[in-house]
């Protein structure tokens, strides 16, 4: 999905209405401590597939240079009309719906009191990224 200054922009695109065929990816609800996502996924991902259903897609797009807050590229995520299905996008197909796109250029980032204690490795982001 190119858009105007794909090389350096920040930018959210939106999405409401139906949608076609569609798989979205999801894991259960996490407890203290908590795990790596990659873990997570790879033992728990749940991929749910939805033939018709309305609902509204939301993504974001981070450049390169913001690699160290966000994975770099588009990165998209569903939620149904009635709030019972869900999670990060691995297909979808859009049927009549109202799209909107907006650039920004200011991010605020609220850290937890007390970091995790590693980071995940861009193999594992990656993973997570391409869940299947």
């Amino acid at each position: 999905m190119p858009c105007p200054t794909a090389h350096r922009g920040c930018w959210r695109r939106g999405w409401r209405g139906g949608f076609a065929p569609s798989r979205f990816a999801a894991s259960p609800k996490q407890q203290p401590p908590y795990r790596p996502l990659a873990d997570v996924m790879k033992a728990q991902q749940v991929v749910h597939t939805l033939v018709e259903v309305d609902g509204i897609l939301i993504g974001f797009r981070f450049p390169a240079a913001a690699s160290s807050v966000n994975v770099p590229g588009w990165h998209f995520h569903f939620l149904s009309a009635d709030k019972t299905r869900g999670g990060h996008v691995l297909s979808l197909t859009t049927g009549a719906a109202v799209a909107s796109l907006e650039e920004f250029t200011d991010l605020r980032i609220r850290f937890p009191a007390r970091a995790p204690a590693g980071s995940a490795s861009a193999e594992a982001i990656g993973a997570v990224e391409r869940a299947q």
